[in-house]
Formats: structure tokens, C-alpha cells, sequence
């Protein structure tokens, strides 16, 4: 049964030490180590919602090159798609506030007990640093997820 999206419970996180606020819904969880800040969120146990924080201090990107920040993207994105052997459908570069850039990719991959996923990353530079933000569920619930994707990309904002 496809999982209707609802507007209600979403809330505006604030992560200061990150100059961004996004918006998720309901409940969500949220871990802080040195190097990485994530909040993530299973909404009506089909859609997962998450925001990562990376510092250019932490150990799994230390090897990334700091600049220019196009290179530190497609990096990642190569990284994801030899961690999950995944297959990269879709990809386009967008721009935040006219200066801060974005690559986004919608990849479809088995995970651990060979489900089939989608996921849209949303990989943002900004501040030295790079985000990720991320969408994801089994093929089954497209329109849900992309109603969730549409309002938690939206809700993304640097300061």
C-alpha cells in the first residue's frame, strides 16, 4: 500500500554550528561526534530524511580536496556509488543564494539486505564544508518520497 504524504508535525531544525535550518517531520533523531552532526528521520516507515554535517577534519574526508568544491562533490559521489554499487540515474549541478553550489543525484542501489532503494543526494559546499542531505525509500513509494524530497530540499537554508 503506497504511503500517502502528510504536511503536518514537519518542524524547523536550526544546527547553528552549521549555519543551515532544514525542515523534517515528526520525530527525528540526532548524533554528534567530532567530525559529523546527523539528524535523520523514518517518516510513516517508508521515506528516510536525512541531514549530515562533515567537517574537513574528519577522517572520511580527509583525502577529499578542499577546493574547488566541484571536485569535493563528485568525489563523494564517486565514493557512494563504489560503496553500494549503486547505478547513478540522474544528476545535475544547482546553485544556493546565487554562490553556494549543489550537486544532486538520484541513485538506485540494493542496500545491506538487497532491497532495492532510491535516494536522492543533495551534496552542498558552503562554509569550507560539505552536506548531505538525503531522501530515500524502495521504489514502491516514489510519490511519497518525492513529496517528502520536495519539501525537505525546499526547506534547506544557509546563513
Amino acid at each position: 500500500a503506497q504511503v500517502t504524504y502528510q504536511t503536518q508535525n514537519w518542524q524547523t531544525i536550526n544546527h547553528s554550528a552549521g549555519r543551515v535550518s532544514f525542515d523534517l517531520p515528526g520525530t527525528y533523531a540526532h548524533y554528534d561526534t567530532l567530525n559529523l552532526s546527523l539528524y535523520s528521520v523514518l517518516h510513516f516507515d517508508s521515506v528516510t530524511l536525512e541531514m549530515h554535517y562533515l567537517t574537513t577534519t574528519g577522517a572520511h574526508v580527509e583525502n577529499f580536496p578542499v577546493t574547488p568544491p566541484t571536485d569535493t562533490m563528485a568525489t563523494y559521489v564517486d565514493s557512494f556509488l563504489a560503496g553500494t554499487g549503486g547505478q547513478l540515474v540522474s544528476q545535475q549541478n544547482l546553485v544556493y543564494n546565487g554562490s553556494i553550489r549543489c550537486k544532486e543525484v538520484q541513485v538506485l542501489y540494493l542496500n545491506e539486505d538487497n532491497v532495492q532503494l532510491r535516494t536522492y543526494n543533495r551534496f552542498v559546499w558552503f562554509n569550507h564544508r560539505l552536506y548531505l542531505f538525503t531522501a530515500t525509500a524502495q521504489p514502491a513509494f516514489d510519490a511519497s518520497l518525492s513529496a517528502h524530497r520536495n519539501r525537505f530540499f525546499n526547506s534547506i537554508r544557509f546563513y
